[in-house]
C-alpha cells in the first residue's frame, strides 16, 4: 500500500552499486514484505520506509537506524537525519543516534564553518532561533529573530530588524543595531578582515575585527580597493580615497580618486591623470577619462576619442575610437579588444594593431582565436580580409581551416579560406542538430564531431559520416566532444572524460563535470567544484560550491556564502566572491543587487567590467533580463520595460510582457482593457515602433527556428514574425526547443507530443509528461516509465520512474 505523495520525495537511485543491481532489487522486494511503503534508495544509501502512517528510515544493508515514528517527514540531508513528530521537529545522525529531540519548530541543518570543520546547528523553539552543536548542548540562547553562520566561524544575528555578528561562542562581536553587516579582507592587509556597516539612516561606517568602529557611519557608499585603501562617498561630497589602518587618514585633495594594482587614478577640474604608489605625479591631469586597463596601462579619452597609454603616459593606442568593448586584456588571454569607431565594430590584436577593421556590426572572439563577424543578421569570419563571408545564421569552429555553419536550418561543412563548402550535401538539422547549442560554441580540435546520439554518428572534415564503436554503448551518458574530448558518465553516475579514440584519459571520479572551454573544465566532487586542464590536472581548487564554464579567459564561481565572483585561467580573483549572481557580462555590463535588510527588499543595478555601478534601478524594479543589442528588460509592479546602457527608459510605453530583442526585433504584450479584456501581441523594433500587430492573447518565442507561440481562446498555434500560421490552433501548451532540434513539445487533452516547425506532428501526442531535446534525446513519460526518444520519435532507452533522475539532473545542470 502506497501512501499519498504528501511528503517530501528525494532523488530515488539504486546506489548499491557495490552488492550490484541485482541485490539491490532484492533488497527493495525484502523491505517491500517489512514495510507498506518503501521509497527506494537515496544518493546516499538510504530509503525512507512506512507503516501505519508513520515513516522511519533504513540504511544500505537494510538495517532500521530511525523506527516508524516520523509523521509527514523524515529525510537525509548533509549526512543528518531531519524528521517531524507532531509538528515538532528533531535529528538524528546517520547512525540512528538522536541529536536533538523532537521539541523544535524548526532545525536547519549543521552548518559547517571551515576553518575547523566544527558544526552548529541554527534551531527555533518558542519563536525564537538559538544554536547548539551537534551534541545539542546550547551555545547560543533563544533569542533572536534569525542566526546565519559563515564558514569563518562568526554567525549574523538577527534581532527584529536589527543585524550584528557574534562570535562561534555567542560573544557579541558587532553589536546589534545595524541594518546591514558585510564583511570585507582586504589584499595586503595581512589577513585582517573588518565589518562594512550600514546604520538605520542608510549611511555606512567600517568597524575592525574588534567591532569597534574605525570609519564612523557618515558616507553613502564603501568600496574596498585592496592594501587597506577604500573609496568613501559623503552626501553631497564627491567620492575620496582614504587608509584603513586602525586610523582613518584622507590622502588626497583631487576631486576624486581611484586606487588600481599601485596606481592612484585622478581627477581635477575634470581633467584626470596617475600618481604611483608613492603619490608621485607620473601621468598629467589632462584627460577627459581614465581607466585602468591591465597590465600597466590606462585606457584614455582625449576629447571625444579613446586611446591606450602605458604608465609614462606614451601612446601606445592612437586616439581615434569611440569606445572600447568587453573587459581587460587578460580577460582574451592577451589577445586584445573590440573597438568602436563610427558605431562600427572592429578588433585589435595584442599590439594595438587593427586586425579586423571596423565595419562590422558585431564581432566576438572564438575558442580557436579567430574573430567571428556580423553584417546584419548573419555570420562570418574575418581578420584583414573576410576569410568566411557573413552568409550564415550560426558558425561553429570545427578544426584547423574548418567551420560548422547553419543557413536556412540546414548545416555543412566549410573551409575557412572563401568558405569553400566541403562535399556537396547540406546536412539536415536532424543530424547536426545539437551542435553549439546543447554544449554551446564548441570545438573539435580533431576534426571529429558528434552528429548524433542513438545511433551515436560521427563527422570528420571530409564530410565522412561514421560509427565509433569503440566509444559507443560503453557509457550510460556521453556528451559532444569539445576541444577533443567528451565527458561520460558510467553507470555508477560518476562523470570523467574520454578522447575521440575512446581512451578514457580523465579519470571517471567526479560526481559531475562540464565541457571544455579554452582548456579547463569545472568539475565537481563531494559537494566542491574547481577546474582540471586536458590532462586531468587540477589547476583550480575544489574550493567552490558551483563553477560555470570559462568564457574570454574568466569563468564566475560561487562560494560557500552562496555569493559569486569572476576568477581568471590560474583561478585568480577579478571580481571577489561577494555578488548575490553570477558575475556575467553582457556587452560590457552586469545585473546585480544587493540586499535592504530593513525592507526586505532588492536594490538592482548595472555595473561595468571594472565593478563600478553605471546606474541603478528605481525603487521596486528588478532586472528581468540582461543587455542583448543595446537594451535590457526591467520588470516593476508586474509590467516590464526596456532600458538603454545610460539608464534611460527606451520608451515610456510599458508592457505585460516583453521579450530579449533578437535581429533588431522583440516580442511584447500589452492588455487592452476594453469590454472584453482583451490582450494585444506585437513585435516591435528598437526605436519601440511596432512591426507587426496581432490579436492573439498571448505570443511566446520558442527559441530556434525563429517561430512563436501564439496563444487564443481555441488553443495554441505556431507562427512566425510575419503572422503566417503553421497547422491549426488546438493545442494547450507549445514549449520552446532549447537545442535547434526542429521540434517543440505540445500538448493537448492533457497528453504531450512534438510538432516539426511546419506545425507537423512528428512524434505522436501520447505522453503524460515531455521535456525538451537536449543533445538529440527528449525525456518522455508514460504512465510509471520514462523514455529517451530520437528526433524521429524512435524510443532509444527506458529507465524505470525512480532511476531517471540522475541522467537528466546532470544534463540540466
Amino acid at each position: 500500500m502506497r501512501m499519498s505523495a504528501y511528503i517530501l520525495l528525494v532523488i530515488l537511485l539504486p546506489l548499491l552499486t557495490a552488492r550490484g543491481q541485482d541485490q539491490t532489487e532484492d533488497l527493495l522486494h525484502a523491505l517491500e514484505m517489512r514495510y507498506e511503503y518503501v521509497e527506494g534508495y537515496d544518493d546516499e544509501g538510504f530509503c525512507v520506509v512506512g507503516n501505519e502512517g508513520k515513516l522511519g528510515l533504513v540504511n544500505s544493508r537494510g538495517r532500521e537506524i530511525v523506527p516508524c515514528v516520523a509523521n509527514k517527514y523524515i529525510s537525509v540531508v548533509d549526512g543528518f537525519v531531519k524528521l517531524l513528530i507532531d509538528d515538532r521537529y528533531g535529528l538524528y545522525d546517520t547512525s540512528g543516534h538522536e541529536i536533538l529531540q523532537c521539541v523544535y519548530q524548526q532545525i536547519m541543518c549543521p552548518d559547517y564553518y571551515l576553518t575547523s570543520g566544527q558544526a552548529l546547528i541554527s534551531v527555533k523553539k518558542g519563536g525564537q532561533w538559538g544554536m547548539t552543536d551537534i551534541m545539542g548542548k546550547v551555545i547560543i540562547p533563544f533569542e533572536y529573530s534569525w542566526l546565519s553562520l559563515r564558514d569563518n566561524g562568526l554567525v549574523w544575528a538577527h534581532k527584529d530588524s536589527d543585524i550584528g555578528v557574534l562570535s562561534k561562542y555567542g560573544e557579541v562581536v558587532v553589536p546589534i543595531k545595524y541594518k546591514r553587516v558585510d564583511v570585507a579582507v582586504p589584499d595586503g592587509a595581512g589577513g585582517a578582515h573588518y565589518f562594512v556597516v550600514q546604520d538605520r539612516r542608510k549611511l555606512w561606517g567600517v568597524a575592525d575585527s574588534n567591532g569597534s568602529l574605525i570609519l564612523n557611519c557618515v558616507y553613502e557608499s564603501i568600496v574596498f580597493k585592496g592594501e587597506g585603501m577604500v573609496a568613501v562617498k559623503k552626501p553631497g561630497v564627491k567620492r575620496i580615497l582614504m587608509r584603513l589602518n586602525g586610523v582613518a587618514q584622507i590622502l588626497t585633495r583631487y576631486d576624486s580618486m581611484d586606487y588600481r594594482r599601485g596606481f592612484y587614478i585622478v581627477s581635477r577640474d575634470g581633467k584626470w591623470g596617475v600618481l604611483d604608489r608613492e603619490k608621485k605625479q607620473i601621468i598629467p591631469l589632462v584627460y577627459e577619462r581614465l581607466q585602468y586597463d591591465y597590465p600597466g596601462r590606462f585606457k584614455a579619452k582625449k576629447g571625444d576619442k579613446w586611446g591606450i597609454i602605458d604608465t609614462k603616459g606614451e601612446v601606445l593606442c592612437p586616439f581615434v575610437y569611440d569606445g572600447f568593448c568587453g573587459l581587460h586584456d587578460f580577460v582574451f588571454g592577451g589577445r586584445g579588444k573590440e573597438v568602436v569607431q563610427n558605431g562600427r565594430h572592429g578588433y585589435l590584436d595584442s599590439a594595438f594593431k587593427e586586425v579586423v577593421p571596423c565595419k562590422y556590426d558585431q564581432v566576438e572572439v572564438m575558442e580557436n582565436g579567430k574573430v567571428k563577424v556580423r553584417q546584419g543578421e548573419h555570420w562570418g569570419v574575418a581578420d584583414n580580409t573576410l576569410l568566411v563571408p557573413c552568409q550564415y545564421e550560426k558558425i561553429i569552429p570545427f578544426a584547423p581551416g574548418f567551420y560548422i555553419v547553419m543557413r536556412k536550418d540546414e548545416w555543412s561543412i566549410i573551409k575557412e579560406q572563401g568558405g569553400e563548402k566541403v562535399g556537396d550535401f547540406f546536412y539536415k538539422s536532424e543530424y547536426i542538430h545539437h551542435l553549439g547549442f546543447s554544449e554551446p560554441t564548441t570545438i573539435y580540435s580533431k576534426g571529429i564531431a558528434k552528429i548524433r546520439e542513438k545511433p551515436v554518428l560521427y563527422i570528420d572534415t571530409n564530410a565522412k559520416i561514421f560509427r565509433m564503436k569503440s566509444v559507443a554503448g560503453e557509457y550510460t551518458e556521453m556528451g559532444s566532444f569539445s576541444e577533443g574530448l567528451a565527458r561520460v558518465m558510467d553507470n555508477q553516475g560518476y562523470w570523467g572524460f574520454i578522447n575521440n579514440s575512446g581512451k578514457e584519459v580523465i579519470g571517471i571520479e567526479y560526481d559531475w563535470v562540464g565541457r571544455f572551454t579554452e582548456g579547463r573544465a569545472a568539475v565537481c566532487k563531494n559537494g566542491k567544484c574547481g577546474y582540471v586542464n586536458e590532462k586531468g590536472v587540477t589547476v583550480i581548487p575544489l574550493l567552490y560550491t558551483d563553477a560555470h564554464d570559462f568564457r574570454n579567459g574568466v569563468a564566475t564561481v560561487q562560494d560557500t556564502n552562496r555569493k559569486w565572483g569572476l576568477v581568471n585561467n590560474m583561478g585568480e580573483f577579478i571580481f571577489d566572491c561577494k555578488y548575490n549572481r553570477p558575475v556575467a557580462f553582457s556587452e560590457g555590463m552586469c545585473p546585480q543587487y544587493e540586499d535592504d535588510a530593513m525592507s526586505g527588499r532588492e536594490h538592482w543595478f548595472f555595473m561595468d567590467t571594472l565593478g563600478d555601478k553605471v546606474f541603478e534601478l528605481e525603487s521596486r524594479c528588478r532586472v528581468y533580463d540582461g543587455f542583448s543589442e543595446g537594451l535590457a528588460i526591467v520588470y516593476s509592479e508586474g509590467r516590464y520595460y526596456y532600458v538603454r546602457k545610460n539608464g534611460e527608459r527606451a520608451k515610456n510605453e510599458r508592457f505585460d510582457k516583453a521579450y530579449p530583442f533578437v535581429g533588431g526585433k522583440a516580442c511584447v504584450a500589452s492588455c487592452c482593457y476594453g469590454s472584453y479584456g482583451r490582450t494585444k501581441t506585437s513585435i516591435i523594433d528598437k526605436d519601440g515602433n511596432t512591426v507587426e500587430s496581432f490579436g492573439y492573447e498571448g505570443l511566446h518565442p520558442l527559441g530556434f527556428g525563429g517561430r512563436y507561440a501564439a496563444e487564443r481562446r481555441n488553443g495554441w498555434g505556431l507562427i512566425d514574425s510575419s503572422g503566417k500560421v503553421y497547422g491549426r490552433f488546438r493545442y494547450e501548451k507549445i514549449l520552446p526547443d532549447l537545442s535547434a532540434s526542429g521540434l517543440y513539445a505540445v500538448q493537448r487533452n492533457g497528453k504531450w507530443g512534438f510538432i516539426n516547425r511546419e506545425g507537423v506532428e512528428v512524434i505522436s501526442i501520447r505522453y503524460d509528461e515531455v521535456l525538451p531535446f537536449r543533445d538529440g534525446l527528449a525525456a518522455t513519460r508514460a504512465g510509471d516509465y520514462w523514455y529517451y526518444l530520437d528526433v524521429t520519435g524512435e524510443e532509444q532507452m527506458r529507465f524505470r520512474r525512480r532511476k531517471i533522475s540522475r541522467y537528466f539532473g546532470a544534463e540540466l545542470r
